[in-house]
């Protein structure tokens, strides 16, 4: 620390060990309430194709999961005030998976349109 001339410095210390962990404990939460959710925003795909619907997930570390239309047995849409809507879709041996679509209501149109196309 440069000091003026007569300048004394009658106490010098660092932070305390909790006011640290107060500091890391507010920047992961900032990483985890702003920058994950932009991050899945900009990063994640929910697609529909004549085939198949895909959900890709790179926010992180990247993951993908496929379901053949053929294999769809049950769709539900949900929707809550805080996180949006999407749809729940059922397939083979009764695991779900959900797919936040800005659109639920058109999503799950298409997808019952494929599924009785496809039967």
């Amino acid at each position: 620390v440069t000091t003026f001339e007569g300048e004394q410095i009658l106490e010098e210390t660092g932070p305390s060990i909790l006011t640290s962990i107060g500091h890391i404990g507010i920047v992961l939460s900032c990483v985890s309430f702003l920058i994950l959710p932009i991050l899945f925003y900009f990063r994640s795909q929910y697609i529909i194709t004549n085939e198949r619907v895909m959900v890709k997930n790179k926010a992180l570390s990247s993951d993908s999961t496929e379901m053949r239309i053929e294999d769809i047995q049950q769709l539900d849409t949900y929707s809550n005030a805080i996180f949006g809507g999407g749809i729940r879709v059922t397939v083979g041996a009764g695991s779900s998976v959900q797919i936040p679509f800005k659109n639920p209501n058109d999503a799950s149109t298409t997808i019952r349109q494929l599924v009785r196309d496809e039967k």
